[in-house]
């Protein structure tokens, strides 16, 4: 098994997936559930830094929380363990005994509230990360086996939405480089972000 439910050719290098056919992103591919779970935990980021920098309550969107806990815990629930996955498993239980999580409408001060959405955000990005390293190679190898020789892939503009710290786009593509039998079909140009 891969870590996410299908059978799979051994990786072609530790932490990657191992080169995909065209047809590996089907909707019925354990790959929709991963993008699911990273759609959660995007917009799970967006209103937490929204509650950050004051714009909203987590108070008043305490159901909102609540059911975005639940409904991150049934998409996790649903991964089949792997190395991987097991790492992703291990950072959501982490984030999800967090009290602002577990307790949205309680009180908190306002130093620890900080403190807690800091600690969120690095979790999240943290769980973002891993989700692209298992994603984005396939999304790669999929593009590539479609097109023409010459086309090339603008990486950080492509991939921004699914992983949006620069630096870690930056390290995914240089970590792709150093494994060069993950992308069936295709140059890495790290300096410039192309493939």
């Amino acid at each position: 098994m891969n870590g996410i439910g299908t059978p799979a050719p051994l990786a072609a290098s530790p932490g990657f997936p191992a080169p995909s056919s065209p047809d590996t992103n089907k909707e019925s591919s354990p790959y929709k559930l991963l993008g699911e779970l990273r759609a959660e935990l995007l917009e799970l980021q967006i209103f937490l830094n929204r509650v950050r920098k004051g714009e909203a309550d987590i108070k008043t969107y305490s159901g909102y929380v609540t059911k975005t806990k639940k409904d991150i815990d049934d998409l996790i629930g649903q991964l089949t363990d792997g190395s991987s996955i097991r790492h992703i498993k291990n950072i959501w239980e982490q984030i999800s005994f967090c009290p602002l999580l577990l307790a949205p409408n309680s009180d908190f001060p306002a130093q620890q509230q900080l403190h807690h959405l800091n600690l969120l955000d690095h979790q999240i990005q943290a769980l973002l990360k891993e989700i692209a390293r298992l994603t984005i190679p396939t999304t790669l190898n999929d593009w590539l086996a479609k097109e023409r020789p010459g086309y090339y892939i603008p990486f950080h503009l492509v991939f921004a939405d699914e992983l949006p710290n620069a630096e870690d786009r930056t390290n995914l593509l240089r970590d792709l480089s150093f494994a060069p039998k993950t992308l069936a079909d295709g140059v890495i140009d790290t300096a410039n972000g192309l493939i």
